[in-house]
């Protein structure tokens, strides 16, 4: 299973199980209500190609040209608010930054709108933001990671 991670961006907690949930008992008693967590079934895609990882930088991935970019994600999260998305921001195991079951993604918001489904190669992610990566290739994806 995967447990929700709701430290910010800057901390990075020790990766156990009991860890995860006393951080989701403890945000349960705040406004987020119930907490789900996901399996990796649940938010893993069906790609069958290389992934993306910190060492493979760049890829094709299923929809096009695949990076990653490790920012904080405070702003964007908060875009995603003011949109009515109210999903838990949190870190996947493997180090991708979530909106609920969604992979969150930046991408060219002319061909993908934000709040958008599209297929990674680590799984379905949500248009959350865009880069000036998507003047040159508007059919990037560049995905939220916490990879250092």
């Amino acid at each position: 299973m995967t447990y929700a991670n709701p430290k910010l961006d800057d901390k990075v907690p020790e990766n156990n199980h009991e860890f995860f949930r006393a951080q989701a008992k403890e945000l349960e008693s705040a406004d987020y209500g119930d907490l789900e967590f996901f399996s990796f079934d649940e938010v893993e895609g069906v790609w069958s190609g290389q992934p993306l990882n910190r060492t493979v930088g760049t890829i094709m991935g299923p929809s096009g040209k695949e990076t990653y970019y490790n920012l904080p994600m405070s702003g964007v999260v908060n875009i995603m608010r003011s949109m009515g998305n109210k999903d838990l921001y949190w870190v996947r195991a493997d180090g991708c930054k979530m909106l609920g079951r969604y992979i969150m993604v930046a991408a060219d918001l002319r061909v993908h709108p934000r709040g958008s489904l599209v297929e990674t190669s680590l799984g379905t992610g949500i248009v959350c933001d865009t880069g000036e990566f998507a003047l040159s290739n508007p059919y990037q994806i560049d995905i939220a990671v916490a990879w250092k």
